[in-house]
């Protein structure tokens, strides 16, 4: 019995390590996808502008130019 909780132990620690190295894979995902989707909101992030400012943007002018084209 011994063992076999030893077994476990040993089972249970690879196991926390291959979630704590999934938690690092899935946080640098989720930074480069961030970096991904900041970049291609209509180029801000080469003005300098963060991802946040950027679809701020977009929410004000998005409207507006839909109004303009409207007028047109």
């Amino acid at each position: 019995l011994r063992d076999f909780i030893k077994k476990l132990q040993r089972e249970i620690a690879t196991l926390r390590s291959q979630v704590s190295l999934l938690q690092e894979q899935v946080g640098k995902l989720s930074v480069s996808g961030f970096l991904i989707v900041s970049k291609s909101s209509h180029d801000h992030a080469q003005k300098g502008f963060s991802f946040n400012e950027s679809t701020q943007i977009s929410k004000v002018t998005g409207p507006l130019v839909e109004s303009a084209g409207q007028g047109i």
